[in-house]
């Protein structure tokens, strides 16, 4: 994937874990670029609203981008796993289908790395399908830049 912080896509996908550290990889280069996205990702972990089978989005007004935390693991310390992938890829889904009826003449593009592959362990062609399946079962209409 090209730099994912020079894409013009609606969505930047953050792998993340749901205990609220950011300390490797894409997440820390995330941390770093958007500290107030830190502060908030932070919080919502401590609060228990990101958990398996939820993302947290933050809208970076600058750049009229969101940007997805997007759980691949609970612990940082853990493997990723298909099902937290599946889980997070439903509420990516969900989101996506109520900013299109919101929305309607925005179309929806996400640049998505590999999710849950490099620290995670998962490989993409295991993990692609799942993202895929979630976001064609709710109708958005999306493009993965990756």
């Amino acid at each position: 994937m090209k730099d994912i912080f020079q894409s013009d896509c609606l969505v930047l996908i953050n792998p993340v874990n749901t205990v609220g550290v950011m300390g490797a990889g894409l997440a820390k280069a995330f941390k770093l670029r958007y500290p107030v996205m830190n502060e908030e990702y932070i919080s919502t972990c401590k609060s228990g609203y990101l958990h398996v089978g939820s993302v947290h989005m933050y809208q970076d007004r600058n750049k009229e981008q969101y940007i997805c935390n997007f759980p691949s693991k609970e612990d940082w310390r853990n493997p990723s796993t298909l099902a937290i992938v599946e889980a997070s890829a439903v509420a990516l889904a969900q989101w996506c289908e109520k900013f299109t009826q919101t929305n309607p003449d925005t179309p929806i593009t996400i640049a998505m790395p590999d999710v849950g592959c490099g620290l995670g362990g998962l490989k993409w062609e295991d993990v692609k399908p799942i993202i895929e399946k979630h976001l064609h079962a709710y109708g958005v209409d999306y493009l993965i830049e990756g």
